[in-house]
């Protein structure tokens, strides 16, 4: 991650910010390796499936021969062991049968007799008792968009998974949205025919999918258009979206920190981004909506000295609350906070990650989990390993 100087100007009035709260003491622990080599950064991606945080990730170079890591864990206590899989984990979903992977194969995945030529984009599951199920594959690695679009996003409940990714359209420079299912009755990956018209202008990248307590997902994706981009909402799932909600418009979003992510309870939607507010000044936002989806109010969690950035944020949400982690820097590597708001009270902000070592290389939030009661753990990779901060 590169940063650029912070104008005194605008220094002068960030170090103002509010000072984090004071926090219970988390539990650290560091997240064990099978293999030796160089952990992927933004290869670490993690969901809560069965009462416990349950995740891959890839190393390179490794004696494992670049296998993906499968790891689960709970407070102090963390597993890993090595896959049959080799490719770039894109993301992750879990529920009490097993832990869904959309990954980019690298291997000749085989299809009847002959196997398919290049890395292909796929789902598969791990089973609680570790077995894996047979790949569902979506998609030509040459058909996808570049990683600058973003890599994906899946979700599973029952036993069943969504799968939303940006595909290249015929014009080039322009990226059109696919989705994939086992939730209602499967069948070929095809364009997301979602209800936000495209233009031969627009461009529909990074999409980020929730679901709701229902079951049914949200997703949020942002959309490229002349002067700048728009932020999308919609709610549904197998053809039948309800009409999207612009939740920002004309966003300067941040072209080092592109990740959307949502959150959604029975009462309240959560989304979030990282807005370029100029050179080297990029801010967390997180909007909130009622429960329709319909309007968004956007706050930022403050930042205090000497932090004068923040960006890729993670969200998750209770009935009452929304929790937010994401990185806080002066310089790289940086450090990441915590933030909590109860209803529309201000942020209480912490940095509960303090017991974590810190790397010249890399520090970052990979995920955030809640578990109810207030309770989250955070996955964080610092150089070439991954950590796990519990807090209540």
């Amino acid at each position: 991650m590169r940063y650029s100087a912070l104008p005194p100007a605008i220094l002068a009035a960030v170090l103002v910010a509010p000072v984090p709260a004071a926090a219970a003491t988390p539990t650290v622990a560091r997240v064990p390796t099978t293999c030796d080599g160089y952990l992927r950064e933004g290869s670490a991606h993690a969901a809560k499936g069965g009462g416990r945080t349950r995740g891959f990730t890839t190393f390179e170079n490794s004696s494992c021969g670049d296998r993906i890591t499968y790891f689960e864990g709970s407070g102090s206590s963390w597993s890993a062991t090595a896959t049959p899989l080799r490719g770039d984990v894109l993301d992750v979903a879990a529920d009490d049968t097993g832990t869904h992977l959309l990954f980019l194969n690298t291997e000749p995945p085989q299809r009847g007799a002959a196997p398919q030529p290049g890395p292909e984009l796929a789902v598969v599951r791990r089973s609680n008792d570790g077995t894996f199920s047979y790949p569902h594959w979506l998609a030509h690695a040459g058909d996808l968009a570049p990683a600058a679009a973003g890599p994906g996003s899946i979700v599973a409940t029952d036993g069943s998974w969504y799968a939303v990714w940006p595909q290249r359209s015929a014009t080039p420079g322009r990226y059109i949205l696919y989705e994939a299912e086992t939730m209602w009755d499967g069948g070929d990956p095809a364009p997301f025919a979602h209800p936000a018209p495209t233009t031969p202008d627009s461009s529909d990248t990074h999409p980020a999918l929730a679901t709701g307590v229902d079951g049914r997902p949200w997703l949020f994706w942002q959309r490229s258009v002349p002067g700048g981009q728009d932020l999308l909402l919609a709610r549904g799932g197998h053809g039948a979206w309800q009409p999207a909600t612009r939740v920002a418009a004309s966003v300067a979003v941040s072209t080092e920190h592109r990740g959307l992510t949502v959150a959604a309870t029975n009462t309240r939607i959560f989304t979030g981004w990282t807005r370029s507010d100029g050179p080297g000044l990029d801010r967390v936002v997180v909007g909130s909506s009622s429960n329709d989806g319909n309007s968004f109010t956007a706050t930022s969690p403050p930042v205090q000295a000497p932090y004068y950035t923040s960006y890729d944020v993670r969200l998750q949400a209770s009935s009452s609350s929304v929790f937010a982690a994401f990185g806080a820097a002066d310089a790289p590597p940086g450090r990441a906070l915590l933030a909590t708001r109860l209803g529309s009270k201000p942020w209480n902000v912490a940095e509960p990650y303090g017991a974590v070592p810190n790397s010249i290389d890399s520090f970052g939030v990979a995920e955030l989990i809640y578990h109810g009661g207030g309770r989250t753990t955070t996955v964080l990779y610092s150089g070439q390993h991954l950590y796990a901060v519990s807090t209540s």
